[in-house]
């Protein structure tokens, strides 16, 4: 099956209706690819705290998906899973320094950040739905922070379940060893940056469903937007500065009395079979998709079984 975004893509997610009449125009020199440059056209920019952030917002029921995508792509890679799902209505952006969004050498690269913006933007877009989380990877530990503001009464949402996709709620070597080695090579130039990208990516595809070139270049060019090639070194502190949270967040998931559906690609060399027993360890009562032929990204190598498993987390 071929999961690249058809050209079409823009048209048939319609994540936001005017998006169109307010996207800021890319440079030439951003490198956008035509997939991503569709994707792009269909978010819409919002400042919040003075920083441009890229929002994607879709109309649909209830419950909302509150889509949390992983380190350090984007939120581009939901878009195999939206055009399956026609019910929901979702939120998904791009985490500060990822994707299209802002990217200052000084941001605030944390898991509390995002956490806080995901609240703001679920509240600002959600007219009052009840909020399904689908997290991936980073997102798993945004997850569990919303998890924990929600046992302290602090979230301001209505949150139903969550939907967990291959990532450890506390990352382990293995994440962050990747996280270093797939953007090392941006502090070494455009060219170089990309070519060791692609290395590293390709790793986490299972060979049954391998990275494609054009996926590739899409990847690429939205870590490499605005430069952010050059901001490699400050966005890995998402990835480093989670421990110091590590009892919070795992209390928070073994306390938290609402439906967790953990849907793990097996083949994954990341965050594979160990974060998923470790996560049965937290949650006994968890609901869990073992898909022995998915690597590390089953919403972009599996879209349709993740797609299944959000209509039963759902009750769709």
């Amino acid at each position: 099956m071929d999961y690249r975004v058809s050209s079409s893509i823009g048209h048939e997610l319609a994540m936001s209706p005017r998006a169109a009449d307010y996207r800021e125009t890319p440079r030439a020199d951003d490198h956008l690819t035509r997939h991503v440059r569709a994707w792009h056209a269909e978010g819409e920019p919002e400042t919040h705290d003075g920083q441009r952030i890229d929002v994607h917002r879709r109309v649909g029921g209830a419950p909302l998906l509150l889509l949390l995508h992983g380190f350090p792509t984007s939120s581009f890679d939901w878009h195999y899973v939206l055009v399956q799902d026609r019910q929901h209505a979702a939120v998904s952006f791009d985490y500060p320094g990822l994707g299209c969004s802002e990217k200052p050498a000084d941001g605030d690269y944390s898991v509390a950040r995002v956490a806080e913006l995901a609240v703001r933007l679920v509240q600002e877009h959600g007219e009052g739905r009840s909020v399904a989380i689908v997290a991936h990877d980073l997102g798993v530990s945004v997850a569990a922070e919303l998890m924990a503001r929600d046992l302290e009464g602090q979230v301001g949402l209505e949150l139903v379940g969550a939907l967990l996709l291959n990532g450890g709620v506390v990352p382990g070597e293995a994440a962050r060893e990747f996280g270093e080695k797939l953007l090392a090579g941006g502090l070494r130039g455009r060219l170089g940056g990309e070519r060791r990208f692609r290395h590293q990516l390709e790793k986490a595809f299972s060979p049954d469903h391998p990275l494609s070139d054009e996926l590739a270049e899409d990847q690429w060019a939205l870590v490499a937007f605005n430069d952010g090639h050059k901001a490699a070194k400050q966005v890995l502190r998402y990835v480093e500065g989670r421990g110091a949270l590590a009892e919070r967040w795992r209390g928070a998931v073994r306390e938290w009395g609402k439906p967790i559906h953990a849907v793990w690609g097996m083949r994954d060399p990341i965050a594979g079979p160990a974060e998923l027993d470790a996560l049965r360890g937290l949650r006994p009562d968890a609901k869990v998709t073992e898909l022995p032929d998915a690597g590390h990204y089953p919403h972009i190598e599996t879209p349709d079984r993740v797609n299944r498993a959000i209509q039963e987390l759902t009750g769709v």
